[in-house]
């Protein structure tokens, strides 16, 4: 509109000289001349303004269809994205599947020597445990030995009853268990009680509870018990056939030494294969911490796309004679995007009939090994939970993890991997039999963390200077508690733990650490003074009082009494 306007001042000046000039020189009509160039400057002025609108409408619709087109482009773009990701998962998927499928038979050719090598473990880990339930045990590894080699039963049949020996054996570790039976004694059999502390100690004691023994495991014989401990083993026992209310028992043991001789069957047999459980994890350092920040990143966001639309623009208007080569450009790579997007859900599509296939044939190839995985899902997934809160967990922390996975997962797991799960059972039952010491950190009620030396003993309890301390799984912390029991069961712990040879007594708490936490909600006498108020006040003070007239009572009437003892004595001599 500048130029038009500067046209037109121009062609005034011009024809106002013309004017001038020929007024000295033309007689005839100046006036009409003036206006037939006036209004020729005026057409050619308006034509070219026409002209440049045109221009420039082109040049909106052009810039119009050009963002559209690159907006329809970026969104179809984001699309296929999301789909060629959907595409590159089912990928992986069908590699999994395929790779489960190549892996049958390596899995069902593994499967078959490890059952044996469970079973053989197993009847080594009895030989080497302290002799309890000696021939229930015995018979149940018989029993699965013949079973190894009867076609009748499926291999998952087979393999979910060894894990259930296991289990059983596992259970063994952390349990309070009494049974009758026979004590060799110098050749002499005696009906006995049998009372096992898990795999930490076994006792035995006559049923007239006034003998009692303690199995030696490097002897592989039987001491006699102090006649001091039977009042505590009798308890034991009453607490085990659940004829007695749970209570901390005191048992005789030794201070950080093997309960059971179980190192040659742990150094062959409980060799875990490291296994790597760290995942790849997308990094999250430019996530949003807060509301505030992710409505910020929003802002930013949409700053950033309306700096993209400006510069589209301004690219635009700068390629000002290739404006309708780069609309074609992008009408292009709109047509390539569709296309791609046709060709990913082509690929979708035949991908899932593919996995479909593939997880058919799996099937077909698994038979009774997808039965089998069955039973190592569920037992993986409860065996996770008794790791987790396992008082062994202390010492050796997040031996869950690989549990848990295994029980999650969807795919057959590997013959390795099936290893390390029984190797895992191996070490928590040898483990559970352990008196052990160990540096690690305990948390005390004030929130402070000490680095000191812990005393664990098998699944049941854990010391450390002298005091319980009990291990909390949620937090995988060693804590303080916040009230010790007893003064004397807490100075046994404190003795015990000085110990380096022979046996001490020591207050276990069978139910592994609940007793201990409960004690910890024990009312105080303060507590309980407090709790009475004005009245529990009151009724002490009549108490008192009551006590002191007792004793002023008392002393009065034995005063009198020492009297009139006196004065019979004089009677007796007058008479």
């Amino acid at each position: 509109m500048s130029k038009v306007s500067n046209r037109t001042k121009i062609a005034t000046a011009l024809v106002g000289v013309l004017a001038l000039a020929s007024s000295n020189f033309v007689v005839a009509d100046p006036l009409t001349d003036v206006q037939k160039a006036d209004s020729m400057i005026h057409a050619d002025a308006a034509a070219s303004q026409k002209n440049v609108d045109k221009y420039f409408d082109q040049a909106q619709d052009m810039l119009f269809e050009y963002g559209s087109v690159a907006d329809e482009r970026e969104s179809l773009k984001s699309y296929n994205d999301y789909v060629a990701s959907l595409v590159a998962d089912q990928q992986k998927t069908m590699d999994s599947v395929q790779g489960d499928i190549n892996g049958v038979d390596k899995l069902r050719q593994g499967v078959v020597p490890l059952m044996f090598k469970m079973v053989e473990s197993l009847e080594q880990f009895v030989q080497l445990d302290l002799p309890f339930n000696s021939e229930v045990r015995t018979n149940r590894v018989n029993e699965l030995k013949n079973l190894l080699n009867t076609a009748e039963v499926t291999l998952a049949e087979k393999y979910r009853l060894i894990l259930d020996a296991y289990s059983i054996e596992r259970e063994y570790g952390s349990a309070v268990a009494v049974n009758q039976g026979k004590l060799n004694l110098d050749g002499k059999e005696v009906l006995v009680d049998f009372f096992n502390l898990g795999r930490v100690a076994l006792y035995a004691q006559s049923l007239d509870q006034k003998t009692g023994w303690m199995y030696n495991p490097e002897s592989k014989g039987w001491d006699k018990l102090d006649d001091s401990y039977l009042r505590e083993l009798t308890k034991g026992i009453r607490i085990a056939r659940k004829q007695g209310a749970l209570d901390l028992i005191c048992v005789t043991n030794s201070c950080c030494g093997d309960c059971t001789i179980m190192k040659k069957l742990i150094t062959t047999a409980v060799l875990a294969a490291s296994l790597s459980l760290t995942a790849g994890m997308a990094s999250a350092a430019d996530a949003p911490k807060s509301i505030d920040q992710l409505l910020q990143q929003v802002k930013v966001e949409r700053a950033a796309e309306g700096k993209i639309n400006s510069k589209r623009e301004q690219e635009f208007q700068a390629e000002r004679g290739d404006k309708a080569a780069l609309l074609k450009r992008e009408k292009d790579a709109l047509a390539a995007e569709k296309q791609r997007g046709k060709d990913l859900n082509q690929a979708f599509l035949d991908n899932e009939r593919k996995i479909a296939q593939l997880e058919e044939d799996l099937k077909t190839a698994q038979g009774d090994l997808g039965e089998m995985f069955g039973v190592v899902k569920g037992e993986a997934g409860d065996f996770a939970g008794k790791l987790a809160s396992s008082n062994i967990s202390a010492q050796y922390p997040n031996r869950d993890k690989f549990i848990a996975d295994l029980g999650a997962r969807k795919q057959l797991p590997k013959i390795e991997e099936l290893e390390q799960f029984w190797q895992e059972q191996l070490f928590e039952m040898a483990q559970s039999g352990k008196v052990v010491k160990f540096e690690g950190s305990v948390t005390g009620i004030d929130g402070s963390v000490k680095t000191t030396t812990i005393h664990r003993i098998g699944s049941y309890n854990l010391t450390a200077d002298g005091k319980y301390v009990v291990y909390n799984s949620e937090l995988g912390l060693i804590q303080q508690l916040s009230q010790q029991p007893e003064g004397y069961q807490v100075s046994a712990v404190a003795d015990w733990e000085k110990i380096t040879s022979g046996t001490a007594p020591f207050y276990v708490d069978p139910a592994r650490g609940v007793l201990l936490n409960i004690f910890t909600n024990k009312a105080s006498f303060e507590d309980r003074l407090e709790a009475g108020g004005t009245i529990g006040y009151i009724i002490i003070a009549l108490l008192a009082l009551g006590l002191l007239i007792s004793i002023e009572r008392l002393v009065t009437m034995t005063i009198i009494g020492a009297r009139v003892n006196s004065q019979r004595k004089n009677v007796d001599k007058t008479e």
